[in-house]
């Protein structure tokens, strides 16, 4: 994996934290078609369509994210307080 698309990757794991080791495949996609476009690479028509179909399966876009059910984990509490 390149760095743009290591990069990629660690922003779906910050934008969409509900992922899981099951996503893997997905992420492994979106994050290379996502590196392209970070890195002016010429991106098509068939890659932008790849990309949203992968990233609406994985509930994140603002249509899927209702379909989505996680809950975010409790942070924990400081241990100063």
């Amino acid at each position: 994996m390149t760095e743009a698309q290591a990069s990629a990757w660690r922003t779906f794991e910050a934008e969409a934290p509900w992922l899981n080791y099951s996503h893997r495949a997905l992420v492994e996609i979106t994050s290379v078609v996502r590196a392209r476009l970070a890195t002016g690479e010429d991106v098509g028509v068939q890659a932008m369509g790849l990309l949203r179909l992968c990233i609406g399966s994985m509930g994140a876009t603002p249509a899927d994210a209702s379909k989505v059910s996680w809950t975010a984990e409790e942070e924990p509490d400081d241990i100063l307080d």
